[in-house]
């Protein structure tokens, strides 16, 4: 159960886009829907970014998105963007996705067997 939800948040995060219109930074979710922002409306961590209600996780190495973009189009928009912490970011991002919610639960409950079968 818990590889399905995991695969499930995979897919569903490299359905994600990021793109660039002038000085905006645009977030597309997996129902492409659309964020929008500059600036201060735009939060980021080494992980993440997100605008509204909308996020995109960056990935870890191999990143999902290519680095050489990233640094020529997304970064400089970014600089007058607000960096927040990874832990700040993961509540934030906790808020929005229930399949990260859905993993978290399904984790716990995991480990919750694990400790009656071991206790028993």
């Amino acid at each position: 159960a818990i590889a399905v939800i995991l695969f499930t948040a995979l897919y569903a995060s490299l359905k994600k886009r990021i793109g660039v219109l002038g000085e905006s930074l645009i977030l597309m979710d997996r129902k492409a829907r659309y964020s929008a922002g500059s600036g201060n409306e735009i939060q980021y961590s080494d992980a993440a970014i997100l605008i509204g209600e909308h996020f995109v996780m960056l990935g870890a190495q191999p990143r999902i998105f290519p680095t050489d973009q990233m640094m020529k189009h997304v970064y400089p928009l970014l600089q007058s963007a607000e960096y927040i912490t990874p832990g700040k970011m993961q509540g934030l991002l906790m808020r929005r996705s229930k399949t990260v919610l859905y993993a978290i639960i399904a984790i716990f409950v995991a480990l919750i067997g694990v400790l009656v079968y071991l206790l028993f």
